[in-house]
């Protein structure tokens, strides 16, 4: 059996670029709901940082999604997840911080890919 390496990057890009999509849009479209969630777990300026956070997942989502300014939108959405990251899910006193971390690492992981396989 072979493989095409290419398309196996398109599709894995593709799949990523959903994941930020679905969850952009869920947090658009929670927004009130996100945002008392974020301050009551004590995120400084929760609207304005929700709102930061939409936009860099759908900007970047899209970005993956499309094709075009690959390395402009993994880069968007790897800052994105390292600050979501350390600004929400290292408290390990919230046991349901952990499964976020874990899959936050391999988000940023699976961005590393798609920047090192992105055109220049």
């Amino acid at each position: 059996m072979t493989h095409n390496p290419a398309k196996l990057m398109q599709s894995g890009r593709i799949l990523l670029a959903l994941t930020f999509l679905i969850t952009g849009l869920g947090k658009l479209f929670s927004f009130n709901a996100t945002a008392e969630f974020m301050a009551t777990a004590g995120t400084p300026a929760a609207g304005i940082l929700l709102t930061a956070a939409i936009l860099a997942e759908l900007a970047g989502g899209l970005a993956l999604l499309s094709g075009k300014h690959v390395m402009i939108g993994a880069k968007i959405l790897l800052v994105f997840v390292v600050l979501a990251t350390l600004m929400v899910h290292l408290d390990m006193s919230d046991p349901n911080n952990m499964p976020h971390l874990a899959k936050n690492i391999g988000l940023a992981g699976a961005l590393l890919m798609v920047m090192a396989h992105a055109k220049k």
